[in-house]
């Protein structure tokens, strides 16, 4: 039986529901803000200790569009709580990176909203400001604003008190554009295990796809750079044409890629070694992975599912 307790992620009044699973350590948090998410009673434990008081709105927002986007409960662990890389990983790189990037995602959610063109989609700044990952609804406001003065969101109907926008032609079209993969790059996006148990399947099975397909295989350990790490991801895979996910070793970096590659359109072609077919995640044992046993076979495969799917550059 749910249970009133405040958020631990916004501090407002929400919905607590017992702790489940097969040693009662999962609760399951129905907040109008960060909206319905779940918690470990470990990582809950440590947020009400006070760790990551400062990054609390970052995953309000990632709980609030992991909702929305893939339709489903995002899931605090301790180690996002309390380990600075895996936050990193997890929770900051999903973070929009400027404003622009904000804007954007307010505009895809109300897409996401809109049953069809000309709908009127209702909004309350005051609950919803973590789909633009605001610390709080003054942010909202300005993203709405500039969406508004750019001619993307109508807002005429709208109140005070109550916000009832329309997306316009231009918005439609701007929304068309963000979801277009990249067509024109040259550059794969190659998430996988760091480890040198797999360093035989990039090196000898996908980095030599250049010269079979055209495009080259980028993956981030192996380019100098000097920002972190996290935002040279994201912007590495905002410049690929198509994203190649080997799960191998079951690393959570490898699925968050991939699941951020597909939120922004691109192609994902799924790869796993034959030993860990059984180890795949669930949430993406519906596509169609390549398995293979050698770094040669591997090579084979994912050059024929290249051209089959993607093209020749």
């Amino acid at each position: 039986m749910a249970e009133q307790k405040k958020c631990p992620l916004c501090g407002k009044e929400s919905k607590r529901h017992s702790c489940f699973g097969p040693l009662n350590q999962l609760c399951l948090i129905d907040c109008d803000i960060c909206g319905e998410y779940e918690i470990t009673d470990q990582a809950l434990h440590y947020l009400e200790l006070g760790c990551r008081e400062k990054d609390l709105y970052l995953l309000s927002g990632v709980t609030r569009i992991t909702r929305w986007k893939w339709g489903r409960c995002y899931r605090i662990k301790k180690d996002v709580v309390c380990e600075d890389q895996a936050f990193e990983i997890e929770i900051r790189s999903m973070a929009p990176l400027d404003v622009n990037d904000r804007m954007n995602m307010l505009l895809q959610y109300l897409v996401n909203e809109s049953e069809n063109y000309g709908a009127i989609v209702k909004l309350d700044p005051k609950l919803d400001y973590p789909i633009v990952f605001g610390k709080n609804n003054d942010e909202f406001l300005f993203c709405l604003k500039h969406l508004v003065e750019m001619n993307y969101l109508d807002d005429s109907n709208s109140t005070m008190n109550a916000y009832e926008l329309v997306i316009t032609a231009k918005g439609w079209e701007r929304v068309e554009q963000l979801q277009k993969p990249n067509i024109e790059s040259k550059q794969a996006f190659v998430a996988m295990w760091f480890s040198d148990e797999v360093e035989g399947a990039f090196t000898k099975g996908i980095a030599p796809l250049e010269g079979d397909t055209g495009f080259s295989m980028l993956r981030v350990d192996t380019k100098q750079f000097n920002e972190k790490i996290c935002d040279r991801i994201i912007a590495e895979i905002r410049e690929s044409r198509f994203l190649v996910a080997d799960v191998t070793g079951q690393r959570q970096g490898v699925y968050f890629e991939a699941g951020y590659a597909k939120g922004l359109g691109l192609p994902v072609i799924w790869t796993c070694r034959e030993d860990e077919k059984e180890k795949c995640h669930f949430d993406t044992r519906q596509y169609n992975h390549i398995f293979w046993k050698t770094p040669e076979e591997l090579r084979d495969k994912l050059r024929d599912r290249i051209l089959a799917t993607i093209g020749r550059v």
